[in-house]
């Protein structure tokens, strides 16, 4: 029977051990730092929305070139924003973070990744609850990302069972 026990020294680092028969592995895990995780962050929207814009930009353009009249390019355009930014960024952060390299773009320049509370690896499913957890955290105008700065986990993470930590 496989066993798996965490240990946190801190706040800061976190060891995993998994116990299997004779087996002993120990992993320890240091959770990302704050700063780490805004810059990683707008390293991502940038990129995220930078491909929405893009793909707006470009799904009006065909609307205009096939002569639709205003009504059906503000429909369009009101629907490319719900379909490319808010579905868009979901499926950006989600497949990203559930894949082999456990971390979106910004978060692998700058060397961390998402890990369940056990330091395995998230599973689509939640990291899509982690994501729409971080969209109640922009709701609460940031409020809820200040526990990381004071070294709890932020409300996405501290919900989701999850954390962010550097490689």
């Amino acid at each position: 029977m496989a066993e798996i026990n965490v240990q946190k020294d801190n706040g800061n680092n976190i060891g995993a051990e998994y116990h299997a028969g004779l087996n002993l592995n120990r992993v320890s895990l240091r959770k990302a730092s704050p700063w780490r995780r805004v810059l990683a962050y707008l390293i991502d929207i940038n990129i995220s929305n930078g491909a929405a814009t893009l793909m707006l930009w470009v799904s009006v353009l065909l609307a205009q070139k096939m002569s639709a009249g205003l009504h059906v390019q503000r429909i369009i355009f009101s629907a490319g924003l719900f379909v490319y930014f808010v579905i868009g960024n979901w499926l950006y952060s989600a497949k990203f973070e559930a894949s082999r390299f456990q971390a979106t773009p910004g978060k692998i320049f700058l060397s961390c990744r998402v890990t369940d509370e056990n330091g395995g690896k998230l599973s689509f499913s939640l990291a899509t609850k982690r994501f729409f957890l971080k969209v109640v955290s922009f709701l609460t105008l940031g409020i809820a990302f200040l526990p990381a700065f004071f070294g709890n986990a932020p409300l996405q993470d501290m919900f989701s069972g999850t954390q962010v930590v550097e490689k």
